[in-house]
């Protein structure tokens, strides 16, 4: 497990790529998650071992898929589902998810 509070500045968590170079990971990882979830699955990570390990710990699951808008912003699939089905029921059924988010559509 990460000791979040002795790594706040830390340089191995500083991100060093993208939008978000410069920045501390640790800070921005939870309104960030399906972002480091994609960083997670690409093969440029293993070169940073501290942010990859932390990707790792965090993110349990690579092919996981979390929400990145509404009500459950950051929330994985498996979390709703788990907590409210019947939002999961309504994205089945919603044409906006069906036609404009084919990806999220049939992970469902």
């Amino acid at each position: 497990m990460v000791d979040l509070e002795a790594n706040l500045i830390n340089p191995v968590y500083i991100i060093q790529w993208g939008k978000f170079k410069g920045k501390n990971i640790i800070d921005i990882f939870d309104d960030n998650k399906s972002y480091f979830a994609w960083c997670f699955s690409q093969p440029f990570i293993k070169k940073y071992d501290e942010i990859y390990n932390f990707l790792e710990e965090q993110i349990k699951d690579p092919n996981e898929t979390f929400m990145t808008w509404g009500k459950y912003k950051n929330k994985s699939l498996t979390w709703i589902k788990a907590n409210d089905d019947k939002y999961i029921s309504y994205l089945k059924t919603n044409d906006f998810v069906k036609e404009k988010m084919i990806n999220l559509w049939m992970k469902l």
